[in-house]
């Protein structure tokens, strides 16, 4: 996916985002894929959930200035409201979340 196209999508959500940028071979990215799907699932309709390959989309990775996996961003109308690098926990997923709402 392009920048542009990542940021029309943004745009024209009517609930926040949270942009998860993973890779298929990341150990700390699959210890989290439980926790990040079964906090989703609570706040499905509240927030969305984006899954980002970073192996798949490094013009969009490089434009978002990621530097490590995982990172999760938080979007709402657009715009940027926090960024975390590293793996979280259960608890600190379901925070990211809250934050975002």
């Amino acid at each position: 996916m392009k920048f542009e196209e990542f940021q029309e999508k943004l745009q024209n959500r009517s609930v926040p985002v949270i942009v998860e940028i993973w890779a298929p071979w990341c150990m700390p990215c699959k210890m989290m894929a439980p926790a990040l799907e079964k906090v989703s699932n609570v706040y499905e309709g509240k927030v969305d959930l984006w899954r980002i390959n970073a192996d798949e989309n490094g013009e969009l990775i490089r434009s978002l200035g990621v530097m490590g996996i995982p990172t999760m961003i938080g979007f709402s109308n657009g715009a940027e409201l926090f960024r975390f690098s590293g793996a979280l926990n259960e608890e600190q997923i379901s925070q990211t979340f809250s934050a975002a709402e």
